[in-house]
């Protein structure tokens, strides 16, 4: 174990939730971090299942539209195989937690933490949990407590990519509490997304080329390509003229040509928000990571990168996004009424409908086959609920597809703010500047 630099972690609790894109971004890290220095935990372990969506959707038997009436699940237009994954343990939380522990204890320079999963909100930011196989998870609590445990003074270096991701910011702190102060060992971390935001990136479509999220533009960056598999210039990545495309570089990159909801987020950026005057002096600092997201996302956004459009332009479509939103909540209210009318009028001549295990159920459904067939193709009601069906899913496109643009706005706001908050803790100096400073040190670190 002492030469172990990485532990990439991933999957979901169930194998529902261990898609594909999951998978195939672990494998990607186990590429760019070095095949022979670091683990793999995936879903169950070795010979884990993923999640792969169908070709074609599945025909609209009577199973299947029963199916989608009691019990809907995105899952049935998908198959399951074995990860095409080098996997060397289970990602429990037991698993996950001593691994890092016995690595962070006996390794050598700074041990990266990558994780491809899925995560719950808290009420607070270390409250925010991710789910890991088997239905335990890790929090910044327990995460932070358990590096405080060990006393290590090697650097730990997270890359996270699920939803709320960002509330893994607070394991800098002894406990995950500001108030306990920094822990002993540095701590650093790169995050898809705020405490408070869902993430991108759960796809079991395998055709990657459609992939989108934090990490497959993160792992990429790092080999000089994009998405698609198209070799990147040294010189376009490499902000700092250092060289090496290290993390922070490559978060920046996602930054600016992520097509998602993500908002992604950093320690620095975290302890800038909670250190850094708001008023007062300022002075110049050399940030060319959030240059370049400011320089890049005015040029994509069509927009002169000013604190005063950029905020502007977040605060008008946040107020569209509401109104779309307002406009969804009846149509959702429509679709639960419809719903309960279809399935009382099935269940009070069948009442084992809802209940596929009900050792009756198989013969009810062979019997009056025919039947039941013929109230989904011609009763009204039945169509009342396709209609409003297919309504809300339009609705809910519209509002997906401005939550992207609303991201894309919230990343550049985000910039300009940390560079104003950065010149003026800049300006203030003393120890927090010196952490803020140690922090992006050991964020822009590379895999070399």
């Amino acid at each position: 174990m002492d030469h172990t630099r990485w532990i990439a972690a991933g999957g979901g609790a169930v194998p529902e939730i261990n898609q594909l894109s999951l998978a195939m971004d672990l494998g990607l890290a186990r590429e760019v971090f070095g095949a022979d220095t670091g683990l793999v935990l995936f879903g169950s372990g070795p010979g884990a299942f993923v999640q792969v969506l169908d070709e074609q959707p599945p025909a609209p038997t009577l199973r299947l539209r029963l199916g989608e009436l009691f019990a809907p699940r995105l899952a049935r237009e998908a198959h399951y195989e074995p990860a095409q994954l080098v996997i060397h343990g289970d990602a429990t939380q037991r698993n996950v937690l001593e691994l890092l522990r016995i690595s962070a204890t006996v390794g050598r320079g700074p041990l990266v933490f990558y994780v491809a999963a899925h995560g719950d909100v808290g009420e607070t930011a270390e409250q925010n949990r991710i789910a890991l196989w088997g239905g335990a998870d890790i929090t910044p609590e327990s995460l932070a407590t358990m590096l405080d445990r060990v006393g290590t003074h090697r650097p730990i270096r997270m890359v996270i990519t699920t939803c709320f991701s960002g509330g893994f910011s607070e394991v800098m702190y002894r406990g995950a509490h500001q108030a306990n102060g920094l822990g002993a060992s540095p701590r650093c971390g790169l995050f898809s997304t705020t405490w408070d935001r869902q993430a991108s990136g759960c796809d079991p479509d395998p055709d990657r080329r459609v992939h989108e999220g934090y990490g497959v533009h993160f792992l990429n960056a790092l080999r000089l390509r994009d998405r698609e598999g198209n070799t990147l210039s040294l010189r376009d990545l490499d902000l700092d003229g250092d060289g090496h495309v290290g993390f922070l570089e490559a978060h920046a990159r996602v930054r600016i040509v992520g097509e998602s909801i993500d908002v992604p987020t950093t320690t620095s950026e975290r302890w800038l928000r909670a250190t850094a005057p708001t008023e007062g002096a300022r002075l110049a600092v050399a940030l060319p990571e959030d240059d370049a997201v400011i320089r890049g996302l005015g040029l994509e956004l069509h927009l002169e990168p000013t604190m005063e459009n950029a905020r502007r332009e977040r605060d008008a479509l946040e107020h569209r996004l509401r109104d779309l939103e307002s406009r969804l909540e009846p149509l959702t209210e429509r679709l639960e009424q419809a719903t309960e009318t279809v399935s009382a009028m099935f269940l009070a001549r069948w009442p084992v409908l809802d209940d596929p295990w009900h050792p009756a159920w198989e013969g009810t459904v062979a019997r009056d086959q025919a039947e039941l067939e013929a109230l989904f193709a011609d009763d009204p009601s039945v169509r009342d609920l396709e209609a409003t069906r297919a309504q809300q899913a339009r609705a809910e496109d519209a509002i997906g597809e401005l939550e992207v643009d609303l991201a894309r706005h919230e990343r550049l706001v985000r910039a300009l703010e940390d560079r104003e908050l950065a010149e003026r803790l800049h300006a203030r100096g003393g120890a927090a500047w010196a952490t803020f400073e140690a922090l992006l040190a050991c964020e822009r670190g590379a895999m070399q």
